[in-house]
């Protein structure tokens, strides 16, 4: 049932208990408080998980053309393809009012710079890769080219949104801490990390989530004691290399690595080492 219409291509809905955002062309057309959603029209649902996304909802609504909240809509439905993670209404409120404010950046000749694009281009290639082909898109919308740039900044928003529990400045520091954690890697070691090779990307994956339970609160648990001390009499030079991240780590937020974060991160560390250096036992 409609409770309220946002504009032409948006309108509110009750469905049960929960509020509900209706995205279609010409949804909100013609249509009354009152009614039942015209169901050939509906294109996308978005659920409203907090308060002030309704009113976040209204004021886009009144000052974004619609045209923007299209564009918005096919990004989320492209990253709900390539990624596992719901996107929610949240991102898409995010991508409708950082795609117009973009536009009219360049519009207006000011280009800023994205400090983290070749951090997110190196380790979030699949977000980047839906970031480019969103600035395909929005040139085949409404004909304006964005920068190289803006596709690092959509694909920071669709590595924000994969983890709901942290913040836009804690995603910032995330990212910034999986490439500080792989520049101690290679500095101690002295191997420059074969990017290709799948224990790399092994690697910087579970460096990737790893960083995530941290900011998170979420780190292992300590039961793998017995086993991190095998491997720290066994590979003292990798164990130094821990020690260093531990600290980094404890620097940026003031606790030490679990035990088990420990043990899982050593065996990573070797795994890189040993392929480098053509041991590889595994």
């Amino acid at each position: 049932m409609i409770k309220k219409i946002l504009n032409n291509s948006l309108v509110l809905v009750n469905d049960g208990d929960e509020e509900k955002i209706i995205m279609g062309k010409g949804v909100g057309f013609s249509s009354h408080i009152g009614e039942k959603v015209d169901i050939k029209k509906i294109e996308k649902i978005f659920s409203l998980e907090k308060k002030n996304t309704l009113q976040n909802y209204e004021r886009l609504a009144m000052e974004i053309p619609e045209i923007y909240f299209e564009i918005a809509g096919e990004i989320v439905e492209r990253a709900n393809k390539e990624f596992t993670g719901i996107f929610n209404a949240q991102l898409f409120l995010s991508l409708t009012d950082h795609i117009s404010y973009s536009v009219e950046r360049v519009n207006k000749g000011i280009v800023l710079q994205n400090r983290l694009i070749w951090d997110i281009k190196a380790f979030y290639s699949k977000e980047f890769t839906v970031g480019l082909w969103a600035l395909t898109l929005i040139k085949e919308k409404i004909g304006i080219q964005l920068p190289e740039e803006e596709a690092s900044n959509i694909a920071f928003y669709l590595v924000n949104a994969q983890s709901s529990a942290l913040k836009m400045g804690e995603t910032i520091l995330s990212i910034t801490m999986l490439k500080e954690i792989l520049n101690i890697i290679q500095y101690h070691t002295n191997h420059l990390l074969n990017k290709d090779d799948l224990h790399y990307l092994r690697l910087v994956t579970h460096i990737q989530f790893f960083v995530q339970r941290v900011l998170e609160g979420k780190m292992l648990k300590n039961r793998e004691i017995f086993l991190l001390n095998q491997y720290v009499r066994l590979y003292p030079s990798e164990t130094k290399c821990l020690e260093k991240i531990n600290q980094y780590v404890k620097n940026c937020v003031g606790k030490d690595i679990s035990v088990d974060e420990k043990f899982y991160l050593l065996i990573h560390i070797i795994r890189n080492v040993q392929e480098l250096d053509g041991t590889d036992e595994y």
